[in-house]
C-alpha cells in the first residue's frame, strides 16, 4: 500500500476521495514550492545585479511579489486539506464525538458556501481588471486576482472531501505529508510527555536531597 492510500475497507468512495485529495495536495505543494524557488532565484539574481553589476533589474520585485501571492494562497489550500488553519475549539472539546462530527460538518459546509459566494462574486472583478497590466512585466491583473479564485476553489474542494470522509468514515482527511507537532518540535528519541519528564526530574532531585 502506498503512502497516499488508506484502508477504508469496502468503502470505495472514501478510497477514491482520499486518493484524489492526496494527489491534489501533492500538486499544490509542488506549485507552492516552485513559487518559493522563483522568489529565492529572483532575489538572488537581483542582489547579484545590484551589488556586482551595479545595474539592478526593474522587474525582479514585481515577479517575486507575484510569486509570493500565488505561493501563499496555494499553501492555504493544502493547509485547509490538512486541517491546519486557525480554529476555535471552544465547543469541540466539550461535546461528544457525534456532536463534534456534526459541528465539523457544519463548519465544512459553511466554508464551501462562503468560498463559492466569493468565487461567483469575484469572477466578475477578475474579468473587469483583465485588460490592465502590471507596471514592469505587463502581467494582466486578472492573473494576480485569479490566485484568490483558484485558492477558494481548491479550499472548497478540500472542505467537500473532508465532509465526505467525515460522513462515511468518521475521520477527516489524513495527509501522509503532514508533520505532527511532536515530530516538528521534539528531537528524535525524546519522550513526548513533558509531565513524565518533569516528574522524573523531580523524583531524581528528591532522591539526591534525601541521600
Amino acid at each position: 500500500m502506498n503512502s497516499t492510500e488508506v484502508n477504508f475497507g469496502a468503502d470505495l468512495l472514501s478510497q477514491k476521495v482520499h486518493r484524489w485529495t492526496c494527489r491534489l495536495v501533492q500538486i499544490e505543494r509542488f506549485l507552492a514550492a516552485s513559487m518559493l524557488c522563483v522568489i529565492l532565484g529572483t532575489m538572488g539574481v537581483q542582489v547579484f545585479a545590484r551589488y556586482v553589476l551595479n545595474h539592478p533589474f526593474g522587474w525582479s520585485e514585481e515577479l517575486s511579489r507575484f510569486a509570493m501571492v500565488w505561493m501563499a494562497l496555494l499553501a492555504s489550500s493544502f493547509v485547509m486539506a490538512e486541517g491546519g488553519h486557525i480554529a476555535v475549539d471552544v465547543w469541540s472539546v466539550r461535546v461528544g464525538t457525534r456532536t463534534n462530527h456534526r459541528l465539523s460538518q457544519f463548519s465544512h459546509w459553511i466554508v464551501i458556501i462562503s468560498c463559492w459566494m466569493l468565487i461567483l462574486g469575484g469572477l466578475k472583478f477578475v474579468y473587469f481588471v483583465h485588460p490592465v497590466g502590471s507596471a514592469s512585466l505587463g502581467i494582466p491583473k486578472s492573473c494576480w486576482y485569479a490566485s484568490v479564485t483558484v485558492s477558494l476553489l481548491l479550499m472548497s474542494l478540500h472542505a467537500l472531501a473532508n465532509s465526505v470522509l467525515l460522513y462515511r468514515t468518521g475521520k477527516p482527511f489524513q495527509s501522509p505529508y503532514a508533520i505532527s507537532f511532536e515530530d516538528a518540535v521534539l528531537p528524535v528519541g525524546t519522550d513526548s510527555n513533558p509531565t513524565s519528564n518533569s516528574m522524573s526530574a523531580n523524583t531524581a532531585t528528591t532522591s539526591e536531597v534525601r541521600s
